[in-house]
C-alpha cells in the first residue's frame, strides 16, 4: 500500500516525540532478515515511522524530520529503527552527508493515526522518489506475513517465489504489493526472476523466517550495473504490536 507525499514543502512546526534511544540508529540490511528490532511497536495507539535508503545513485544521507535530525550517514541499503511520531504532516527533508547545507530533496507526508510506516528513498538522483510503504498488518501468531517490493530503478516486472510457488508476479517498478500469508516450512528458498522472460536473476536458499512476523522484500540495485541487483528484508513493526 502506498502513502504518496506530498511536494509542496510546508514546513509543519508542532512537535513531535522522538524516543532519545531511536535517534542516529540504523543498520544495514540483507536477503537475511533481522531477528529482532532494537526499537520495538508495541502499541497501535500510536504511530510510528522509520526510514531507509534504497537509493543506488545517492551518496550518504542525513535525514531529517521536521528539521531535526532522524539519522545521518546512512548508507545504501540501510534501514533507521522506528520512532514514535504524533499523527500530523511532517517534512522530510534529506541532505548529503559531505554537503550538510544543501537540501538533496524535500517533501511533506501526512503520518496517520495508528500507523506504522517505512519511507524510503528509492531514486534520489534521477527522479527524485521518495515513497511511504505501510507496514501494518494483523499479525497471527503461527502464521508468516510478506511483501514484495520493487524498487530496483530501471529493472523489468519481476516475480518473487517461495519454495516454488509464485507469491507475487509481474511486479513493476515502483509497486508494491499487499501482506500475503507465507505457507509455513522450516525454511525458505525465495527465487526474483523476470516476469517477461522467467530469467532467474536471484536465487537464495534457507532464508529463516518466524511465525508472528512480518517482513518486506525489496528489490534493489541495478540490474546489470552498480551497486548490483540484490535484495533485502525488512521485519517490520506490526511483528509486535499486542494489541
Amino acid at each position: 500500500m502506498w502513502i504518496t507525499p506530498r511536494n509542496n514543502r510546508i514546513h509543519s512546526t508542532c512537535p513531535y516525540y522522538i524516543k532519545s534511544l531511536e535517534t542516529r540508529r540504523f543498520r544495514s540490511l540483507t536477503y537475511h532478515p533481522p531477528t529482532d528490532l532494537l526499537i520495538k511497536p508495541h502499541t497501535r495507539v500510536s504511530s510510528y515511522i522509520r526510514f531507509a535508503n534504497f537509493s543506488p545513485y545517492a551518496p550518504k544521507i542525513d535525514i531529517y524530520l521536521d528539521h531535526r535530525v532522524i539519522a545521518k550517514n546512512v548508507n545504501f541499503a540501510e534501514q533507521t529503527m522506528y520512532i514514535t511520531v504524533a499523527p500530523k504532516e511532517y517534512t522530510v527533508s534529506i541532505y548529503r552527508s559531505d554537503e550538510p547545507n544543501e537540501v538533496l530533496y524535500e517533501t511533506t507526508i501526512d503520518i496517520p493515526e495508528e500507523s506504522v510506516i517505512s519511507t524510503i528513498s528509492i531514486n534520489l538522483i534521477n527522479g527524485v522518489d521518495l515513497i511511504s510503504v505501510d507496514d501494518d498488518a494483523r499479525i497471527l501468531p503461527d502464521e508468516v506475513f510478506i511483501k514484495f517490493a520493487n524498487v530496483s530503478p530501471g529493472s523489468p516486472p519481476l516475480d518473487f517465489i517461495v519454495n516454488l510457488n509464485d507469491y507475487f508476479t509481474n511486479t513493476h517498478f515502483n509497486y508494491i504489493s499487499n501482506y500475503e500469508v507465507l505457507e509455513k516450512a522450516p525454511n525458505y528458498n525465495v527465487i526474483i526472476r523476470r516476469s517477461d522472460t522467467h530469467e532467474v536473476i536471484y536465487n537464495v536458499p534457507n532464508i529463516l523466517l518466524k511465525t508472528g512476523n512480518a517482513y518486506t522484500f525489496y528489490a534493489i540495485g541495478i540490474l546489470d550495473g552498480e551497486p548490483p541487483f540484490t535484495f533485502v528484508t525488512s521485519l517490520d513493526g506490526s511483528s509486535y504490536f499486542v494489541d
